[in-house]
């Protein structure tokens, strides 16, 4: 004690950078979020038992609410993404969180496994797909809705069953009334739910995307399985990589990455984190990148500032131009 009041000014000093260091490495914006790279996966769908490492989804780190030193770092560096976090996530677990990028994962494999099997279908007539909808998926559920989860598959709307009414009907009812009891399948037990519009954003707060049951010739004997990594930009280049495995087309030493959505109509959806992918791409030995269309404007910014880009970067609009854009190469 008698050296700090002997040496007051200094004491102060190291007291208030004491301070300021604890307050930046515990202080969290709850607003922000950081998009860091991330590597790349190879694709891991199997038919026959067969894997070639020739397609790869690539995946970003997501840092939600970080601290005021972390955001301070990231402003440092332009490979980080600082944005805005959505209003919407505001209150949900990390949990929660984790969960939906894994329903979201298991979705692009339903519907990449559809497109894949559909096209192949065209060419080789002995490859089939049957595929019944089961229900629409709870993917995204706002917490102020206490009653039902993410993953919870709505059956029944109002008495009204999905297989009785159109997609429209059904979710008619959330849009034209405050309240709307709903039937749903949580793992084997089915259950009755009343469901409250939030008046004040004249919103559910829940977002339902179609759930199948599939049943495929040849038999798909490696699907989504969970892993730390989550979310439906994968999906056109899970369709590329069943879809050339179905047919058998040798790719010879085509490393190939790529990013996107894939939609039930084949066209080819906008992803986050596209400037952090083809920084990603560049640290690895890749031969093309397939970017959608609606993220190629900001991809080829990113990518024309790369002294030296190892791979060519392509724009395809929908799965049949990715299709076309893979089997160009090898001719």
């Amino acid at each position: 004690m008698k050296w700090l009041w002997k040496h007051k000014v200094t004491s102060i000093v190291l007291i208030l950078v004491y301070v300021s260091i604890l307050f930046s490495v515990t202080y969290r914006l709850n607003d922000k979020t950081l998009t860091l790279k991330g590597d790349l996966t190879p694709v891991k769908t199997q038919v026959n038992l067969e894997q070639d490492p020739h397609f790869y989804t690539i995946y970003v780190v997501s840092m939600d609410k970080p601290t005021l030193f972390q955001y301070w770092i990231a402003k440092l560096i332009k490979q980080i993404d600082i944005s805005t976090l959505p209003k919407a996530y505001e209150g949900m677990s990390v949990m929660d969180q984790f969960k939906m990028g894994q329903i979201a994962e298991e979705l692009s494999y339903q519907y990449a496994t559809i497109q894949a099997y559909t096209r192949a279908n065209l060419v080789n007539p002995n490859i089939q797909i049957d595929y019944v909808l089961k229900g629409y998926i709870a993917s995204f559920v706002e917490s102020y809705q206490d009653d039902i989860r993410l993953g919870d598959i709505l059956i029944e709307v109002d008495t009204m069953t999905i297989d009785s009414v159109s997609k429209e009907t059904l979710f008619g009812q959330f849009s034209n009334n405050d309240q709307v009891e709903v039937v749903v399948l949580r793992g084997q037990e089915r259950l009755t739910i009343t469901l409250n519009k939030n008046t004040t954003m004249d919103r559910y707060g829940i977002r339902f995307e179609p759930y199948y049951t599939l049943t495929t010739i040849p038999l798909l004997s490696t699907a989504h399985t969970s892993d730390f990594v989550g979310g439906p930009s994968g999906g056109m280049i899970q369709t590329l990589d069943l879809y050339m495995k179905l047919l058998d087309i040798d790719l010879k030493e085509l490393k190939i990455a790529g990013t996107g959505t894939i939609e039930l109509d084949g066209t080819i959806g906008a992803i986050g984190g596209i400037e952090q992918k083809i920084y990603t791409a560049n640290d690895h030995n890749i031969d093309i990148f397939l970017c959608g269309a609606e993220n190629y404007e900001a991809a080829l910014k990113v990518y024309e500032t790369l002294k030296s880009p190892t791979f060519e970067l392509i724009k395809v609009g929908d799965i049949d131009e990715a299709i076309q854009s893979v089997l160009s190469r090898l001719s």
